[in-house]
């Protein structure tokens, strides 16, 4: 039929759905008992007529319901393939980082060069590294020196301290970066004072009131709400409305424990509610716009500190190409710190030297000390 919105009275349905407590064969039995009552769908035309449409629409809508659900289960079945492809990959590229991390410490550390070697090793890390690269490693490359040097350097030392030094003045360039750490100081109290009065993030991600804790994720909200009676609770005593924006929760004889404005929209037709265990009613609420935090669930509740919101790792797939590999480098030379291991930057100036070394077997690194 041209112009038919399939979804145009969901929102009648799904009232009369949270108002039939025996579940579908009420709903069913109160759909077919309108049609008699109130309609002549079953006399109005020729004998089977009204079975011949009743089956024509349910078998049409069955063959829908089967292709959603073979999609559905394929797509499970897609991304748990993927996800089994990424935990072996990583596990492959942590062995292998492994693997080559103990051939390094195998490897001796300090090798002896003569002046010449060292001058031909300098020429050669020029050709394929960049001037900032070279000036690092130049820190790092540390000649041993003769113990006549050493002596000499020492007495020198000696030297300066017996003859006490004028105080240096300070330089441009510190006095600007001690500006710069005030400003930066200054921002952050600016920062700290908007968020005075917020109240820090549960561990899911959001609030915890009197009667109903929240929790979330960018795509939805879960709040478990709870009352202070002595009797199971059944579908039939629930009082639960969700609108598209706004949530109202309670018994009935009762006075509601959650009846307001929600921060922003919901989409009605994607969001449920349960009841667990006859003693809690659990909302399952699905966000309209998916890329922000709600800082609370209704307007009148205390706001919570979005910037202290901890993200799920599972979405890091998806984040965009540059921003996943910024993220996952990052989270790889975390990694590295806490067991004690190089990061991906030592490892990149360790790769070079060991490149340039076995280029160069010939040369003796004994007495060369690399940090």
């Amino acid at each position: 039929m041209a112009g038919h919105d399939p979804e145009k009275f969901d929102g009648m349905f799904l009232a009369m759905c949270q108002r039939s407590e025996k579940g579908i064969d009420e709903l069913l039995d109160c759909l077919f008992s309108f049609l008699v009552r109130k309609t002549d769908y079953y006399t109005g035309g020729s004998p089977g007529q009204a079975e011949r449409m009743l089956m024509e629409h349910f078998k049409k809508y069955e063959k829908i319901a089967v292709k959603q659900k073979e999609e559905a289960k394929k797509e499970r079945e897609e991304q748990e393939r993927k996800r089994q492809e990424k935990i072996a990959k990583r596990k492959a590229e942590e062995e292998a980082e492994m693997e080559r991390l103990r051939k390094e410490e195998e490897e001796p550390k300090i090798k002896e060069i003569t002046d010449e070697e060292a001058e031909k090793i300098q020429k050669e890390l020029e050709k394929v590294i960049t001037d900032k690269e070279t000036k690092k490693i130049q820190k790092e490359l540390v000649k041993v020196i003769t113990d006549e040097e050493a002596e000499k350097i020492q007495k020198e030392l000696e030297k300066k301290k017996e003859t006490p030094a004028a105080d240096p003045e300070p330089s441009e360039e510190k006095t600007d970066e001690k500006s710069k750490e005030n400003g930066d100081k200054d921002k952050s109290d600016e920062e700290d004072e908007a968020d005075k009065g917020k109240v820090s993030p549960n561990a899911g991600n959001g609030g915890d009131m009197p009667n109903y804790r929240w929790s979330q994720t960018l795509e939805e909200i879960e709040c478990q709400c709870w009352f202070d009676i002595k009797f199971p609770i059944k579908s039939k005593d629930c009082v639960v409305e969700i609108g598209r924006k706004h949530l109202k929760v309670g018994l009935k004889g009762h006075p509601p424990i959650m009846d307001g404005e929600t921060f922003n929209e919901i989409k009605v037709e994607e969001s449920t509610w349960t009841i667990d265990n006859k003693k809690y009613i659990t909302l399952n609420i699905e966000k309209v716009n998916r890329m922000e935090w709600w800082n609370r669930l209704i307007m009148t509740d205390p706001e919570i500190n979005t910037k202290k919101v901890n993200p799920e790792p599972s979405k890091l797939s998806d984040l965009e190409g540059d921003t996943r590999g910024l993220v996952e480098k990052m989270m790889y030379d975390q990694r590295q710190r806490e067991m004690g291991l190089p990061t991906s930057e030592d490892q990149k100036k360790q790769e070079i030297l060991g490149k340039f070394m076995k280029q160069h077997p010939e040369m003796d690194f004994s007495k060369c000390k690399f940090n």
